[in-house]
């Protein structure tokens, strides 16, 4: 690097360097523990690369527990009282998948929560996104989403796999996080159409503008974009579903707005929409599964 200009992306690779240079081991974070019931200090080493290991006091020598997608179960309660007093020390109990246990003492609870909640975190980037072990670390967004049975930012063609996995059934529907916009979900259903120039006297006739129509209501505009009609006469709709910056939803192009996605999806489910020409029913949830 001595060659090059001091501009900022060379400043910042050499940052980079010095600090892997300095402290090999950056990546990862340490705790400070001790083995319950005894004054023995223990270090608990968790990093994204080796997953999580253990020491002795100040020795170097490590035992490697576990990797992250091992992990079966994680508990936090109070330590016992050695002298009958109020007690902040937690015990963390660590379970593999092969029943091995790691449990370790924390001085306090937000130690404890900060431990289990790193744990949470490399857990669903390595082997389940929608899961979570302790309830009181786990993420609002991520509770809002099992909560609504709503999936990830997965791709619309993903979600058409996983409905036609499901049975594809008219009236099935999945909900999805967009991939593209924050405050975004995307709401893919299976429908029922008929072949062309077959028609019905009772025909609920699409809104001309290719629009979704509610019952009764205004046009709700669909999510732009369409799947391809399979030969069973089934066909995938999809509507977007935006959140307000005061935090209410609606339908793209809709003026009634929801206080929640369950208020939502249960109204449209009892009253029905209507997307091109074909009515929408939302009867059966897509959930999420957990792998």
């Amino acid at each position: 690097l001595g060659g090059c200009h001091p501009d900022g992306p060379h400043l910042k690779l050499k940052y980079l360097l010095d600090l892997e240079r300095l402290q090999r081991r950056w990546t990862e974070e340490i705790f400070h523990v001790r083995s319950p019931g005894s004054a023995a200090a223990i270090a608990i080493h968790v990093s994204g690369e080796s997953g999580v290991a253990w020491s002795c006091g100040g020795s170097e020598s490590r035992q490697h527990f576990c990797d992250f997608p091992d992990i079966a179960d994680i508990s936090i309660k109070q330590a016992a009282s050695r002298d009958g007093g109020p007690v902040e020390n937690r015990l963390v109990t660590l379970t593999k998948a092969d029943n091995r246990v790691l449990e370790v003492e924390f001085p306090t609870l937000r130690e404890a929560r900060s431990f289990v909640a790193l744990l949470d975190g490399y857990y669903r980037l390595t082997a389940d996104a929608q899961h979570y072990f302790c309830k009181e670390v786990a993420p609002p967004r991520l509770l809002e989403d099992l909560e609504n049975q709503c999936h990830g930012p997965i791709s619309a063609e993903f979600a058409v796999h996983k409905l036609e996995a499901a049975g594809g059934a008219p009236g099935l529907f999945l909900l999805r996080r967009s991939p593209q916009d924050f405050d975004s979900y995307l709401l893919t259903v299976c429908v029922q159409v008929r072949p062309p120039g077959l028609r019905g006297a009772g025909d609920i006739r699409g809104d001309p503008s290719g629009g979704v129509r509610g019952a009764p209501g205004g046009p709700h505009r669909a999510d732009p974009g369409a799947f391809p009609q399979t030969r069973s006469g089934r066909d995938y709709k999809r509507c977007r579903i935006r959140r307000d910056e005061d935090g209410r939803l609606r339908l793209s192009g809709v003026a009634r707005a929801f206080c929640s996605l369950r208020e939502l999806l249960d109204t449209y489910g009892h009253r029905g929409l209507q997307a091109e020409g074909a009515p929408m029913r939302l009867e059966v949830a897509c959930p999420p599964r957990p792998k």
